[in-house]
């Protein structure tokens, strides 16, 4: 299976940082933070991010 970045996954889903931070409910830095370091999001955030930028939980990393 492909794996894809947080941050591919959120530019495939046509969001900004902002955007996407807003609607996850937690700040840009922290969304930043995820991005560059992916082991450091929690499981609920990760279930978020996926239901949000529309793709399989599995093929973030």
């Amino acid at each position: 299976m492909v794996k894809i970045s947080f941050a591919a996954a959120r530019k495939n889903a046509n969001l900004r940082q902002e955007e996407a931070a807003k609607a996850l409910k937690i700040s840009k830095a922290t969304l930043s933070t995820y991005e560059n370091h992916p082991e450091q999001v929690t499981l609920k955030t990760l279930r978020e991010m996926a239901s949000l930028y529309k793709v399989p939980i599995e093929v973030l990393i």
